[in-house]
């Protein structure tokens, strides 16, 4: 495996299509997917996701999203599966600044899967 070294964390380039995240055990489906969809498509992009060799992807929280945010997802926006409470049109993002943002679901942006490596699928 190649090492990435950053920062704030390692990543582990898997040479598969994702790297992974030593602090936090997180694999993230790299590169990322500049698609541009709503949040509908998002969820349903990383959960029929297959990628080395592992098929239980899915939208990083919101948490899990800015802590790579300097890493792999740079100056592009991406959805979170985050809700925003008392608003269910609205899901929680990154935003193209790398700062937490408040979009409706019909919001066109970017798509990066998360798996965690201790899931045994």
């Amino acid at each position: 495996m190649l090492q990435t070294s950053y920062a704030r964390q390692t990543l582990w380039d898997t040479g598969k299509g994702s790297k992974i995240d030593v602090v936090t055990g997180l694999m993230w489906q790299y590169p990322f997917s500049l698609t541009n969809v709503n949040w509908s498509s998002a969820e349903n992009m990383c959960s029929s996701l297959s990628l080395s060799g592992k098929s239980d992807w899915r939208l990083p929280n919101i948490k899990e999203l800015m802590s790579v945010q300097t890493q792999i997802v740079a100056t592009f926006g991406f959805w979170s599966s985050s809700a925003v409470p008392g608003f269910a049109d609205r899901r929680r993002a990154m935003s193209y600044a790398g700062q937490p943002v408040n979009l409706l679901t019909t919001t066109l942006n970017n798509v990066v899967c998360v798996r965690d490596t201790s899931h045994a699928n």
